[in-house]
């Protein structure tokens, strides 16, 4: 694989919007579990331990919980003034993946990866691309269907690029 600092491009982007508003981080419940003894175990000031935003969402004619990363000021409140995570080693998928991001119709049974506008689009190796892939694939088939259909059901942006469909993703689509 070839290296590349994705760091530093982060760092020096001026992109006004990345971990901030409009877009969200969502966590699954087994994200919140990993945060929260993460940051037990790192001692974060108590600020940060309440660190969940919740929302409501309708799944099967049921209200649920959906859950993201609070933000202060309208930014990520783990995210550093020089653009580092402060949990980079427990960041939620949906913070890992980017530029990478993904859509599951439960009705067809279908997980569509895209592409996000990013300057790291332009330079990710593919190796990388690959890599997250089987990432997402793995971590999202031990989600509850509900949080699935609630990172779905966020809103999209319109740019994003689709780069693959994998069809009967999890076994459902006939059952």
């Amino acid at each position: 694989m070839s290296s590349f600092d994705y760091f530093k491009i982060c760092k020096e982007c001026d992109d006004e919007e990345c971990c901030k508003e409009p877009y969200y981080a969502f966590l699954s419940k087994i994200e919140i579990l990993k945060i929260k003894e993460y940051l037990l175990a790192n001692k974060f000031e108590k600020k940060f331990q309440n660190f969940i935003s919740k929302g409501n969402f309708t799944y099967n004619d049921e209200k649920t919980e959906v859950f993201s990363i609070k933000k202060d000021k309208g930014k990520c409140i783990f995210l550093k003034d020089n653009r580092f995570c402060m949990i980079q080693n427990v960041k939620p998928l949906d913070c890992r993946q980017w530029p990478l991001t993904f859509d599951y119709l439960e009705k067809e049974d279908k997980l569509i990866i895209y592409r996000g506008v990013c300057p790291l689009s332009d330079v990710l190796d593919e190796n990388w691309i690959k890599s997250m892939i089987e990432i997402i694939k793995k971590e999202v088939k031990n989600w509850p269907l509900q949080d699935l259909a609630a990172y779905t059901s966020y809103d999209r942006d319109d740019t994003l690029r689709e780069i693959k469909i994998f069809e009967n993703f999890l076994g459902i689509k006939d059952k």
